[in-house]
């Protein structure tokens, strides 16, 4: 056994010898090797660093604004009612749409009659402040409260019962939305379209068709 310790010991230093510069010179390249590939990784552990600490401070940034501008708004009020999961009264950034005051209220409740709901509200429609949404139960529709494109509670068009007209160039969506005949989109789509000269300009500008205009020609002025 030490024979051949010794003899190994023996064929290593002649190695050594022989190739003394080529293994200094390859132990160097080694260590060179080495080296590099730590720097590699080293720089790329860095930039995933800056990268991330940059995408951080701009998701910051932009939440922030977010916010600012949240706090900024123009802020309205509405009132919803009937068939949701949380009626009340909601603040609201200005043009909020009807979609995103259901989904302050929790979205339509069990009682709801959804195909009516599908039929009669536009959930695009642009909020007014002050406005009043009521949303019919199943029943309310049943037992004839509420028709298709009429939003009448009790007799129809309540304030022109009273000789009342609608004026189209003032009223509001709820009022508007009494008339027979008119719906959510349509009430939008006059109040959209004023100012009015005269009652027939609903007809004269397409704003609503000439059965629409028979049904409601003596309940509005201006």
């Amino acid at each position: 056994m030490e024979y051949l310790d010794s003899k190994l010991r023996r064929k290593l230093l002649e190695f050594w010898q022989q190739h003394k510069v080529e293994t200094i010179y390859l132990c160097l390249s080694g260590l060179f090797l080495l080296f590099s590939v730590l720097m590699y990784y080293f720089a790329i552990f860095s930039q995933q660093k800056i990268i991330q600490k940059n995408f951080k401070e701009s998701d910051s940034q932009i939440s922030n604004n977010l916010i600012d501008q949240s706090k900024s708004a123009k802020k309205i009020i509405v009132d919803i009612a009937g068939s949701v999961q949380k009626p009340d009264s909601y603040q609201l950034i200005e043009n909020s749409r009807l979609k995103d005051l259901l989904v302050e209220a929790g979205g339509l409740s069990s009682s709801a009659d959804r195909d009516f709901f599908n039929r009669n509200y536009n959930l695009a429609k642009i909020l007014i402040d002050g406005e009043k949404i009521y949303i019919p139960s199943k029943k309310e529709v049943e037992v004839g409260l509420f028709t298709d494109a009429t939003f009448v509670i009790g007799t129809v068009a309540g304030a022109a019962s009273n000789n009342q007209l609608i004026n189209i160039n003032s009223a509001s969506q709820k009022e508007l939305e009494d008339l027979p005949g008119i719906g959510p989109s349509t009430a939008q789509k006059i109040i959209s379209n004023r100012p009015y000269s005269a009652t027939v300009d609903l007809l004269d500008k397409k704003v609503v068709n000439k059965g629409t205009w028979n049904k409601i020609k003596d309940l509005i002025g201006i």
